[in-house]
């Protein structure tokens, strides 16, 4: 697990990839993403939201005047307590450069307001799977002798 703190003061106060905050990166190939990506993880908190953020091309840490915006935003409510999230997030039509990275951080509300309130993002456990899933359409698409779309091996599993 990974303590989801507000990170409010500081010489870098905007990062793309900021290594804070939880963040998973991984090569998706050549290829279009067709409709939403779902970002799921499971979270401890005191209440208050979340902000998943998706990067591209994003090798490390990009802070301050080198701060990349992220591809796509959504905020989500966390759980009082323990409970799984589910981020739906419009990646229709991007076509990462080489790879994506997902952050998660603290939004609105206690967890990045009152120093005293907690959160906490579970993730790669066997009972707290994360995850993100999204559908890719090859770039160069072949067709069968039927006609149909051969999707083979230029879009790889994140």
């Amino acid at each position: 697990s990974r303590q989801f703190i507000s990170y409010g003061i500081g010489p870098n106060t905007s990062c793309s990839g900021n290594y804070l905050f939880p963040v998973w990166s991984g090569f998706v190939g050549k290829g279009t993403i067709v409709g939403d990506a779902t970002v799921t993880f499971d979270a401890v908190a005191s209440g208050g939201t979340a902000v998943v953020e998706i990067y591209s091309g994003i090798s490390g840490q990009a802070c301050n005047e080198a701060y990349v915006e992220p591809i796509a935003t959504t905020e989500v409510t966390l759980p009082q307590g323990f409970g799984r999230v589910e981020a739906v997030v419009d990646l229709d039509g991007f076509a990462p450069e080489f790879d994506i990275m997902v952050q998660i951080r603290p939004g609105d509300g206690p967890v990045a307001t009152d120093p005293a309130a907690q959160g906490r993002i579970l993730y790669d456990g066997v009972n707290v799977p994360a995850s993100i899933s999204f559908t890719c359409q090859p770039d160069e698409v072949t067709f069968d002798a039927d006609g149909e779309p051969s999707h083979t091996g230029e879009c790889l599993p994140f």
